[in-house]
């Protein structure tokens, strides 16, 4: 006879007549103690929901009050309640309470200012309709939309000349809301609790206004006629919480008779007699089962790590057949790994040579694809993500799927995104298993020196199993790597960007303005396409100097780049030429284009003063005018004929535009 024969014998007589036994006993004694069950949890749970609301009430009116008293105390500095003072005070109150929704209105009842979630069917004007009947800290319930429950509060706050505003605090109570509050949020099984409109006590009709289940009918109506507990049929009991000061709805529960847990207590009494039944039979046939301990031990030491273990069992019954096939198992499973220890060796070396190359590129955006693009094949993800920053701020910069991603894996972006963002303020590593749209995903920030510089955030497909030791190594070194080779680039990027650029004003320097003038005139010159150059020169500027002194002159250079810059195009160069002399290059621009440039510019510069802290001074700007290749055909050329140009303005009468004069012609000159 088999093992399997005789376990089953063994077990048919053991375990058959004691479990009859106990379904017995547990018919006789269910039906008692399910009503005593329902007896005592209904009134348990009304008074817990009804203290949860009255502190919830509690809430709305101390979140009312707080912002009231703000506002008061902004009000009592200069007698003004505006926009902007209602809602820094409301994104303050809204910051600690983001479930409420806090308005404020002014005298006639219209909004100044509202925070908080959007009441579903109502605008600003709905609220303060709403709102319109209630006044100080009651707590009472709304009726001007019976149909919606809600706690509603509102707090007077005094203006001049004997007007009133309010602070309004709203909590709607929906089926979300009121599933949320303590005491319902882990209900009792079979126990459901409801919101009543309607009287506080006696016979009336009420209303179920917010509920998380389903109130049964026969309920409905022995509230109805004036019950207030009891039983409802033979399967509901129920307890009625009255209205009161502070708890503005009657609060019903309702326990079911199915619902005491007796499934629970029937499990555990067959789990019980099934442990009786098991020690009878271990008793019985320990050498029956001696065998599967030792195979159960061999199985326990290869799970552990040991590739060693082995069962070494005979014979030709189902334990033997059994131990062959784990020790077969365990033989293919032992070479299975070694093989996978030799590729992740060989996937590690690779990142590490990889990681070495990294640093002799200065292609940022490049370098972040072929990281992440590394990263997703070396660790069999599907979608991923690379961002550039600080601590304190990152961007998105590449996004990258693989070739056999589903349609869907690109919605897994923005979870990537906020899964990288958490892993630098982390700190480090960080791993998730709920990214929408994907399978595992790991998150890791890009350091060099222990600053961040970016941050990286891969995800495998769903359904994919999580990363082990050996990949996360893995993808470690790289990042490693990847977060000095980053840093390296933006630090080149950021010395050739110094080299070429004015440190005060943040335009070109003259080094910037003679290579691009230089490309351009080749450009012009070879498709023969119109160029021009403007040579600006600030007026009187020595004596902003002297006068005003050097750091008003500082900040007069700077506004006047800034005000250069919105005249002009993206395309166009602006370079500090020396001193007050700035240049600009306009490429596809003829003479009249860059006439009218300067024009624009002048006039811009002619309208608003400059002012520096409490100073106000009116500067103007001499402008040259000098194109390709009417007026020169090399750089220096051109530059000279708009020098003249600018020379010619100064001469007569500065805060003006000149445009260089032609062979035998003369200049053109305009305010």
């Amino acid at each position: 006879m088999s093992l399997r024969a005789r376990l089953a014998l063994v077990l048919s007589g053991v375990i058959v007549g004691p479990l009859l036994a106990s379904w017995t006993a547990l018919c006789l004694i269910v039906p008692r103690a399910e009503r005593t069950y329902a007896t005592e949890t209904a009134p348990r749970v009304a008074v817990s929901t009804s203290t949860a609301l009255f502190h919830r009430c509690r809430e709305v009116g101390d979140a009312s009050a707080a912002v009231a008293s703000e506002l008061v105390a902004g009000v009592a500095l200069d007698g003004r309640l505006g926009p902007v003072r209602s809602d820094t005070a409301l994104r303050r109150a809204a910051e600690r309470h983001p479930d409420l929704t806090l308005v404020v209105l002014d005298p006639e009842g219209r909004v100044l200012a509202s925070r908080g979630p959007v009441l579903v069917g109502m605008g600003p004007g709905g609220v303060a309709r709403v709102t319109a009947e209630q006044s100080g800290l009651s707590c009472a319930e709304s009726t001007a939309n019976p149909s919606r429950a809600a706690l509603a509060e509102t707090v007077k706050i005094p203006l001049p000349r004997s007007a009133t505003a309010r602070v309004v605090g709203w909590l709607p109570l929906d089926r979300e809301r009121v599933t949320g509050i303590d005491g319902v949020r882990s209900l009792p099984a079979g126990t459901t609790v409801a919101l009543l409109a309607g009287p506080a006590a006696g016979a009336g009709q009420r209303e179920v206004v917010a509920s998380p289940g389903t109130v049964p009918a026969p309920v409905i109506e022995a509230v109805a006629g004036g019950r207030s507990t009891g039983w409802a049929g033979d399967t509901s009991y129920f307890s009625l919480q009255p209205r009161q000061a502070g708890l503005p709805f009657t609060v019903l529960a309702v326990t079911s008779r199915t619902g005491n847990g007796t499934g629970v207590g029937f499990a555990a009494l067959v789990a019980g007699t099934t442990g009786i039944a098991a020690l009878l039979v271990g008793l019985l046939a320990v050498r029956l089962t001696r065998p599967l301990a030792h195979l159960a031990k061999a199985a326990e030491r290869l799970g552990g790590g040991d590739l060693t273990a082995r069962a070494g069992l005979s014979g030709r019954d189902e334990v033997g057949r059994l131990s062959d096939a784990f020790d077969t198992m365990a033989d293919r499973l032992e070479a299975t790994i070694r093989q996978l220890s030799g590729s992740r060796d060989a996937l590690s070396d690779t990142f590490e040579r990889f990681g070495e190359a990294l640093g002799r590129t200065h292609d940022l955006d490049g370098l972040l694809r072929t990281v992440l693009e590394t990263a997703m094949s070396g660790t069999d993800a599907v979608v991923g993500v690379a961002l550039l920053g600080d601590a304190y701020r990152l961007e998105e910069r590449i996004r990258a799927t693989s070739d056999d991603a589903d349609a869907e894996a690109a919605g897994a972006v923005p979870g990537l995104v906020e899964l990288a963002t958490a892993a630098v303020a982390r700190g480090g590593r960080m791993g998730s298993a709920e990214i929408p749209c994907a399978g595992p995903a790991l998150g890791l920030p890009l350091k060099r020196e222990g600053r961040t510089v970016g941050a990286l955030a891969v995800a495998r497909g769903v359904g994919d199993p999580p990363y082990d030791e050996q990949a996360l190594a893995a993808i470690g070194a790289l990042v490693a790597q990847a977060g000095t080779a980053v840093a390296n680039v933006r630090m080149h990027e950021e010395a050739r960007r110094l080299s070429v650029t004015d440190p005060l004003t943040g335009a070109g320097n003259f080094r910037h303005l003679s290579s691009t003038l230089a490309k351009e005139v080749e450009r012009a010159s070879r498709f023969r396409r119109p160029l021009s150059v403007l040579m600006l020169d600030l007026d009187n500027f020595k004596q902003v100097n002297d006068t005003q002194g050097h750091a008003f002159g500082d900040a007069v250079l700077r506004e006047f780049a800034n005000r250069l810059r919105v005249c002009l195009r993206e395309v166009d160069t602006v370079a500090r030429y020396g001193g007050e002399e700035f240049a600009v290059i306009l490429p596809e621009t003829d003479g009249e284009g860059a006439a009218r440039v300067a024009a624009r510019v002048v006039s811009a510069v002619r309208a608003a003063p400059f002012q520096v802290g409490g100073t106000v001074r009116t500067v103007t700007v001499s402008v040259g005018v000098a194109a390709y290749p009417s007026h020169g055909r090399t750089g220096a050329e051109i530059m000279r004929a708009a020098d003249g140009a600018l020379y010619s303005a100064k001469r007569t009468g500065r805060d003006r535009w000149c445009l260089a004069t032609t062979s035998g012609g003369q200049s053109v000159s305009a305010r």
